[in-house]
């Protein structure tokens, strides 16, 4: 299953709808990424506004300011996009289904000191050559998110950036999973939900779906930005 494509039009987010036999409630998968067309990101968020409730990302805390700044020191705004604006919806019910800043935090510095330096100097340096070299084009071909296991995902794994890996994203997926769960145990719980959430994340979340016997019954291709 794909959840971001990049081809010649540019980069694309899949937005799947999924359904159960058995439970009168429909899941749709809004893939995030942090750079796109402002028109993007309006798309999304008017159709997530009609849902009875949405799941958000988003972890508040000084380290992961340091680490996002790859994508906030690459000067979109050359480029024609803008960073990810914040979701507002008076009318929907809205669930933060992410770490707090201090449970990520203390994930973090379970990590080796070494290997926390390398990736927060990473995140400034790669935000740096971006700004400087980056082109729609090199952005969509980075961005390419499906549920198989990248090879590039496998290679990076060791004992030493597990702590790390589990703060950026098993610990979170975990998260996210759960709080769909607790959702949908309420009663009577929500008919339609949207998840509003970064593509590296939809993989564990799709996973934990098909193993309770959803499927994907609609999926429709939106433009996040065109070369």
């Amino acid at each position: 299953m794909q959840f971001l494509e990049h081809s010649f039009i540019g980069l694309r987010a899949a937005r799947h709808a999924l359904t159960h036999p058995e439970r009168d409630v429909t899941i749709t998968l809004f893939p995030m990424v942090h750079l796109g067309e402002p028109a993007f990101y309006k798309t999304v968020y008017e159709d997530a506004s009609r849902y009875d409730a949405v799941l958000l990302e988003g972890v508040t805390s000084r380290v992961v300011r340091r680490l996002t700044r790859a994508y906030r020191w690459a000067a979109p705004e050359r480029l024609g996009l803008t960073v990810q604006p914040k979701f507002k919806a008076d009318a929907t019910r809205v669930i933060h289904a992410d770490l707090s800043g201090s449970d990520f935090d203390a994930l973090w510095r379970a990590a080796p000191r070494v290997e926390r330096w390398l990736f927060e100097g990473a995140a400034t340096l790669i935000g740096l050559w971006l700004r400087i070299t980056a082109t729609r084009d090199t952005l969509a071909r980075g961005l390419c998110t499906n549920d198989l296991s990248e090879r590039d995902d496998i290679l990076i794994w060791s004992q030493r950036r597990a702590p790390i890996l589990t703060a950026l994203k098993d610990a979170r997926d975990k998260v996210l999973c759960q709080r769909l769960a607790d959702l949908m145990s309420e009663q009577p719980g929500p008919a339609t939900i949207a998840v509003i959430y970064g593509a590296g994340h939809f993989p564990a979340l799709v996973r934990s779906l098909d193993a309770d016997g959803f499927r994907v019954s609609q999926s429709q291709w939106l433009t996040v930005f065109e070369l």
